[in-house]
């Protein structure tokens, strides 16, 4: 029956769960349908728009066109009717002129005959008939306005509706959800280049699946994503999921969305209980404060009163707080109600409050700050049966931290009673990291991530968070996920033994066997002899091996037993005393015989000893494999699969005379931190202990500069013998975008060689003109296998990057050679700064391509002493240690033609005026660079101006920062006349300009359009640039 039920329960179950799929599916349909009908009616409108203007164009076009003809019309009748009248003029005076002549011919006297002969000469010597021209000055041909509309007709023809970009596709492979950030990755799935720009839109959810129509979030929206991912930061993760979809949108139009994609944003959320909290305590939320003045006059009652949960109803309706929890709480929904809503108000001096969610299994943290003036506070988790007049860190169901500022500062941990004072200072966030299945509870300074300390515990039931106040008040941050840099301090920490908080756990065993309690002491004491040279793994079998036969790792507590006393090492001078409290049975086994005991525990000892050379020779020989020496393998703190990978890439890359570096961050900042005992390690005493290749990580990086290898192919053959995978990552020279014939060449940028589960990823440094190592962008090809590693934690690849280069120098580090930078901490300082963007030289060719490049002598002489002027500024700088910029015209110059502006009369620089020193004026002056001009001052719009060479001017202008900009002054040398220069806030990448390694913005178009302005085309920045 019983069974039947739990079935029948199941099958409903399934049926809602697949009802509410249903419902939210048809949902989705009607506001998809409402969403066709309402876009096809806009859509429409616009197209009947569209028409209407080329209509009312065409229009336009026909009456332009008639009245052209018209005019033309109109001036060539007017030309041929003034030619018409001039004719018809000579034509009346020539007829007059003939018949005068005609009659001249019948005058018979001489004289008479020969004057009127001499009129008619002259008259036809002036007559207009004889200086007209018979040529029209006009044809009747007016072809020339004729028209012919067959191709505009074509293209009518062949309107179309707009190209829409197809939906791109998101891979959640390659999404990443870490440190209360998220990283959307998409690709297209057909290479457009007409794409202008990316949409990404997310909501928070507590769905799986698809997103909701109903009862969800609103969309937000990150516009104008030139990329194909986006990274999210900042986050707070209060739902259990994100939705993520993205649209691509060219210069036009907006695409189809991507197929939605939901990913897990799950994080421990709580608010403070307020119902049950102490009443001198003012709880909001996330907040609670000390308030000297709340419970006044309720104390009585609660003295009087206190099991009845009458008198606690009354205090809360009193008082302005609100003291009902959230539905989705611990103490109301769920989980029983009885557990812990009706728990009593804390009272006494236990000014506590606890969380409103518990913790029952998995991993969760959250941070914590206090105001500045609190003078004692606690933090911790407790028992949900915590009492209500117990304090946090006083009983053994709670575990904290104790912060003490008044009349004595004190820092400790506390749980049972016990403290542990803290030889670290008090930070100003603390991060608390509960590992419920795990039995560990940690602390962190929340900025810098450094373990503060750290318990061990069996957590019998569910835990809240706990937190005491005494005139202050703390602050929570709730919703966060463990940071990527605790969980690698956690695997560090859990990988190694010996842990002081397990002393708990061998004082309960040590009850649970022998049947006599033990008080435990921390007080130091002398330490007793034992069994002459017994080593530290066997010797405290007499405890763990009873109460764990299969135990995995070995122990390094030595358990000494003298008269009724066990000693525990909890470091070299420092002992843990362990006494046995009289009792029967404990006076009975003082009878027994010490030889017998001895006996036990040598017998005991053997067998485990036995038992962990079975156990390695088995299984752990197996797991790590057979090849691996022996030798190395059995020393302590060696991991097999990393030390074995990193060590047969060594001995790859030294037999073939492939000379390559580390440049791991995270080893090398080991190594920097114990640089001198490092460097004077031998390679035999270096092999003892693994405490840099096996770190836990997925690779281990180092570099190549490329012009040194010589064998590539025959290096590829052996890696492949030596049982490496290894994946060859090449792209197009970006060097060679200017030359034709050459662009398009393909070059090595990075390696990655996998031996097992551990990765080598070989950086390939290309040396450039400016004396520079740089590598390149790693750029996964469609034909790659995206699952080879895990490419995302890789250190550097993610984009192009520059680096002065480092000097080398051979250590021994965990007995392999290796070579690695001479100034390590250098090398660590370049690498957040190192992003690198290349000159744009194909749109610099169109350039030039469209306004001729000006070869004049004075053109050149002018570049050529500007080239001078900045590598001479550049190396001035440097030494100072300032960073700076090309800014301005110069920026311009680099960004649209890759060279300097030939007809600019100066060079222009950007720094931070927080990076300013006093010395600049002089250093200049000193390089041969007299100071022209200072406007402003430090605090306000300073500018400097130094005159170099034949009239070339080098202007430092210096920004300032503001909450959401950053801006410059300007000031006219002749009216003195401020300006004040706005830009939106931009970060610095390295560039390659006339031959030498510049920063510039890397937003550039972004802080060229602050410049010049945003409606500037090509043309509009070329006539600016003149006109400054």
């Amino acid at each position: 029956m019983d069974s039947q039920k739990e079935a029948l329960q199941r099958i409903i179950s399934t049926l809602a769960n697949k009802n509410d799929e249903i419902q939210n599916f048809i949902d989705t349909l009607n506001q998809t349908l409402k969403g066709v009908q309402e876009n096809s009616s806009n859509i429409l409108s616009e197209l009947d728009e569209e028409f209407d203007s080329l209509y009312s164009i065409l229009d336009e076009v026909k009456e332009s066109m008639i009245n052209s003809i018209k005019q033309e019309q109109a001036r060539k009748s007017q030309e041929l009717q003034s030619q018409l009248s001039q004719c018809n003029n000579a034509l009346e005076n020539s007829e007059e002129l003939l018949e005068f002549a005609t009659r001249s011919l019948d005058i018979k006297e001489p004289e008479e005959f020969s004057k009127a002969a001499r009129q008619i000469k002259d008259r036809v010597t002036m007559a207009s008939a004889f200086r007209l021209s018979l040529k029209p000055k006009v044809s009747d041909n007016m072809s020339h306005l004729m028209v012919d509309f067959s191709q505009e007709r074509q293209i009518l023809q062949t309107l179309k509706f707009l190209p829409v970009p197809k939906a791109p596709e998101i891979d959640p492979v390659e999404c990443l959800v870490a440190d209360n950030s998220v990283t959307v990755a998409w690709r297209m799935p057909e290479e457009d280049n007409k794409i202008d720009h990316f949409i990404l839109e997310y909501r928070k959810t507590n769905f799986d699946g698809l997103p909701r129509v109903k009862d969800e979030r609103c969309w937000e929206i990150v516009d104008n994503i030139k990329g194909t991912e986006y990274t999210l930061s900042g986050l707070k993760f209060d739902s259990k999921y994100m939705n993520f979809r993205v649209r691509a949108c060219n210069k036009a139009v907006a695409g189809e969305y991507s197929d939605p994609v939901t990913l897990e944003t799950k994080a421990l959320n709580f608010n403070l209980d307020n119902s049950s909290s102490h009443l001198n305590l003012r709880v909001e939320d996330t907040c609670v404060e000390w308030d000297p003045t709340g419970g006044k006059g309720q104390d009585s009652k609660i003295k009087g009163k206190e099991n009845k949960g009458s008198v606690h109803v009354t205090s809360l309706k009193k008082h302005s707080r609100s003291g009902t929890p959230s539905p989705k709480r611990t103490s109301v929904g769920s989980r029983p109600p009885a557990v812990r809503g009706s728990r009593d108000r804390f009272t006494g001096e236990s000014y506590t409050v606890l969380g409103d969610t518990a913790i029952e299994s998995g991993q969760h943290y959250w941070e914590v700050k206090a105001q500045k003036d609190c003078k004692s506070y606690s933090v911790g988790v407790a028992y949900k049966t915590l009492g209500k007049f117990d304090q946090l860190g006083k009983t053994n169901t709670s575990w904290c931290i104790h912060v003490n500022n008044w009349l004595q500062n004190t820092f400790a941990a506390k749980h049972n009673n016990k403290v542990k004072a803290l030889d670290v200072a008090v930070p100003e966030r603390i991060g608390v990291f509960c590992d419920f299945d795990g039995g560990q509870l940690s602390f962190y300074d929340a900025n810098s991530k450094q373990l503060l300390y750290s318990f061990k515990a069996k957590f019998t039931q569910p835990v809240l968070p706990g937190f005491m106040v005494w005139c202050g008040g703390l602050s929570l941050s709730t919703g966060m996920q463990v940071p990527s840099a605790v969980r690698t301090l956690q695997k560090s920490e859990n990988g190694m033994t010996g842990s002081t908080s397990s002393l708990n756990n061998i004082t309960q065993d040590f009850e649970r066997i022998s049947g006599c309690p033990v008080l435990c002491s921390r007080t130091p004491t002398r330490p007793v002899r034992t069994t002459p040279r017994l080593k530290a793994p066997f010797a405290a079998v007499a405890v763990s091996a009873v109460k764990r036969s299969c135990r995995r790792r070995w122990l390094r507590n030595i358990v000494h037993r003298k008269q009724d006393y066990l000693f525990i090492p909890k470091d070299e001078t420092s002992w843990v005393t362990f006494q046995r409290q009289p009792s029967e049975h404990c006076r009975l086994m003082s009878r027994i015989s010490k030889n017998v005991i001895l006996v036990l525990l040598t017998l005991t000892s053997s067998a485990f000893l036995l038992f962990q050379l079975y156990y390695y020779k088995h299984y752990l020989s197996a797991k790590n494999g057979s090849g691996l020496s022996k030798s190395k393998e059995s020393r302590i703190g060696f991991d097999g699969t990393q030390w074995r990978a990193v060590k047969k890439f060594i001995m790859l890359t030294s037999s073939q005379n492939v000379p390559v570096f580390l440049i791991d961050p995270l080893i090398l900042e080991l190594i920097n931190k114990n640089f001198e005992q490092v460097k004077n390690t031998s390679h035999a005493s270096s092999t003892s202990e693994c405490k840099f290749f096996c770190v836990p990580r997925d690779f281990t990086t180092f570099a190549l500069q490329y012009q040194l290898w010589k064998n590539e192919e025959g290096w590829f053959r052996l890696a492949e013998n030596m049982g490496f995978q290894c994946l060859k990552v090449e792209s197009k020279d970006p060097r060679l975008d200017w030359i034709d014939s050459l662009s398009g060449t393909e070059i090595p940028l990075h390696y990655i060689c996998k031996l097992t589960s551990h990765a080598i990823h070989l950086v390939v440094f290309h040396e450039r003109s400016g004396n520079y190592l740089w590598h390149g962008h790693l750029r996964l090809k469609g034909h790659i296998d995206r699952k080879f590693v895990p490419f995302r934690k890789l250190q550097f690849g993610r984009y192009p990057g520059a680096f002065d280069r480092p000097e080398l120098q051979q250590i021994t580090v965990d007995g392999l050679d290796v070579l690695i930078p001479k100034d390590p901490m250098h090398f660590l300082e370049e690498i957040p700064h190192s992003r690198f963007i290349e000159c744009r030289y194909k749109e610099a060719r169109a350039f030039f391509q469209h306004y001729l490049d000006d070869n004049t002598v004075e053109a050149m002489t002018f570049q050529k002493r500007a080239k001078e002027l900045l590598q001479l500024a550049a190396k001035t700088l440097k030494k100072l240690g300032v960073r700076f910029w090309l800014s301005s015209g110069t920026c311009l110059g680099w960004y649209r033609q890759c060279s300097i502006i030939p007809y600019s009369k100066d060079v222009d620089l950007g720094i931070f005026i927080q990076d300013y020193k006093s010395d600049i004026i002089s250093a200049f002056q000193d390089a041969g660079l007299p100071l022209k001009h200072k406007f402003g001052k430090v605090e306000d719009s300073l500018e400097l101006s130094f005159q170099g060479k034949d009239d070339v001017k080098l202007d430092i202008f210096f920004f300032y920062e503001e909450t959401d900009h950053m801006w410059n002054g300007g000031t006219q040398a002749k009216t003195g006349k401020k300006f004040k220069y706005l830009f939106p806030k931009f970060t610095l990448c390295w560039t390659e300009f006339v031959d030498t390694k510049f920063r510039v913005p890397c937003e550039t178009i972004e802080y060229i359009e602050a410049n010049y302005g945003t409606s500037l085309s090509g043309l509009g920045w070329l006539c600016l640039c003149i006109s400054s």
